[in-house]
C-alpha cells in the first residue's frame, strides 16, 4: 500500500469532512433514463443513478481510501491519466453515500445535485419510475441537474436555496 493512502485514510477517519470537500470540488451525481425494449418488444425505461468521483491516475490511492472508508464502490481506470470512484448500486448509496452527506454536508449548487440525485433515488426505490408521472418527474429533475443548475446558480442564491 502506498504510505500516502494511509495518510488520506487517516484524514477521513478523522475529519470526515474532508471528503464532502473532495466530492464537492471532484464529485458528481448523474441521474440517467434509458428506453429499453422486452423481448416481448415492449418498450419500457430504466433509471440510473451513479456517484462518481475522478481523480488522475497519479492519486488513484484516495479513491482507494475512500472506497475502503465508505465500505464500497468501485474504482476504473478511464484513460491514461484518469480514474474514477464509481458507487452504482442503490443499496450502497443508500446505506454509505448518503448517510455520510447527510451529517456532513456539501456546500454550493452541488448541494442541490446531490439533493435532486437523492430525491430520484428515493423515487425509484418507491417504484415511481414505473409510472408515466413519475418518469416525467424525473427526468424534469435530471434536466436542472449539474451543468444546467450552474448556468442558474445565482438565481439560487437568490432564491435562498443554497
Amino acid at each position: 500500500m502506498n504510505m500516502n493512502y494511509f495518510l488520506v485514510m487517516d484524514m477521513l477517519v478523522n475529519n470526515p469532512t474532508w471528503l464532502s470537500g473532495l466530492i464537492d470540488g471532484e464529485g458528481s451525481f448523474q441521474v440517467g433514463v434509458n428506453k429499453r425494449v422486452s423481448s416481448a418488444g415492449r418498450e419500457y425505461y430504466v433509471v440510473n443513478t451513479t456517484f462518481y468521483l475522478g481523480l488522475h491516475t497519479m492519486d488513484h490511492y484516495v479513491l482507494e481510501a475512500v472506497r475502503d472508508y465508505l465500505h464500497c464502490g468501485y474504482i476504473y481506470q478511464k484513460g491514461p491519466a484518469f480514474c474514477s470512484f464509481e458507487i452504482k448500486a442503490k443499496g450502497d448509496l443508500s446505506s454509505y453515500l448518503f448517510p455520510h452527506l447527510d451529517k456532513y454536508p456539501l456546500c454550493g449548487s452541488k448541494r442541490l445535485d446531490y439533493l435532486d440525485f437523492r430525491n430520484v433515488a428515493d423515487m425509484v426505490s418507491k417504484k415511481q419510475h414505473l409510472t408515466p408521472e413519475g418518469l416525467e418527474e424525473i427526468r424534469v429533475i435530471k434536466a436542472g441537474m449539474n451543468n444546467a443548475r450552474r448556468k442558474n446558480f445565482m438565481s439560487c442564491v437568490q432564491k435562498g436555496l443554497i
